[in-house]
């Protein structure tokens, strides 16, 4: 789903269907400075540059890396070979 953070670190998930905004009953951590969805995990770039994974409420550091990085983004991939016989 898609949340905003409010400059207050209030948290709000968006509701596409009623064009809602509705509050959410944690605060966000300012420390995170991106979050991604990577193959059902939650991948967060935190201000110290390193890349964390989140499981429920336990955040550790990603151990498919450990070196810095300035941004986290996922790309969403197709299938632009697909041949089809008329």
């Amino acid at each position: 789903g898609l949340y905003l953070v409010g400059t207050n670190g209030q948290v709000y998930n968006y509701q596409p269907d009623t064009q809602r905004l509705v509050s959410q009953p944690n605060a966000w951590d300012q420390k995170n400075l991106e979050v991604v969805n990577f193959k059902g995990q939650s991948l967060i770039l935190k201000d110290d540059n390193k890349i964390y994974i989140q499981t429920g409420s336990n955040v550790q550091p990603w151990s498919a890396t450990d070196k810095s990085y300035a941004g986290l983004v996922t790309v969403p991939l197709y299938d632009a070979f697909e041949v089809v016989k008329e």
